[in-house]
């Protein structure tokens, strides 16, 4: 009976440690890592396919030079934008400061239940989370990040902008337009990451 007690507690710890684990990597904790942080400021972005009704949620520190890796112009960028191309940004979170907080705030975005991959489901998705206390539960207080919305896609604010309800984004989020917003899919690497000062509260 003490043995299988024993037996029972060791799984329970190892089961813990795995998940300390994954959710170190996931956050991208100091302790896991191997390479070197990339410095800052970064930017957390949602791509939307030209061709697909597909969406992706990613973190970069050169969002111009992402979107060219996207889109298979230089090397480099995710194994799920190789199909679905062009891809082109709707949307981008700015305002991090450190790589622990960004990876917090992509990684909640994209598991947040129910899980929703289309454009409309992700910015339902996002709205959620910027009204969120915390990201995760180890992250700071949501309100200590002064962050900026930027849209990009002229025939996707309206979509976006309705799921995410400006109106009520608590006082901290700042909402503008992207200088350089593109009618269409096409010349998509050639965005710029500039914002004028046009706001949309």
């Amino acid at each position: 009976m003490v043995g299988a007690i024993y037996e029972t507690l060791g799984q329970r710890s190892q089961r813990f440690r795995v998940c300390t684990q994954r959710s170190d990597k996931d956050f991208g904790s100091h302790s896991n890592r191997t390479r070197a942080e990339p410095k800052g400021p970064f930017i957390c972005y949602l791509l939307y396919s030209g061709t697909t009704n597909r969406t992706y949620v990613g973190v970069t520190n050169s969002l111009e030079k992402r979107l060219r890796k996207h889109n298979g112009l230089i090397t480099g960028g995710a194994k799920a934008t190789r199909s679905g191309r062009p891809w082109s940004i709707a949307l981008s979170v700015e305002g991090f400061q450190r790589y622990d907080d960004v990876l917090r705030f992509e990684w909640m975005w994209k598991h947040m239940r129910p899980r929703r991959w289309s454009l409309k489901g992700r910015a339902w998705n996002l709205a959620r989370l910027l009204r969120l206390e915390r990201w995760t539960k180890s992250a700071p207080k949501a309100c200590s990040f002064p962050l900026t919305l930027a849209f990009w896609e002229s025939a996707l604010i309206s979509t976006i902008v309705n799921e995410l309800d400006l109106r009520t984004l608590p006082p901290y989020i700042n909402t503008h337009r992207a200088a350089h917003v593109r009618d269409s899919p096409q010349g998509a690497e050639e965005s710029s990451v500039s914002h004028n000062e046009s706001q949309f509260k």
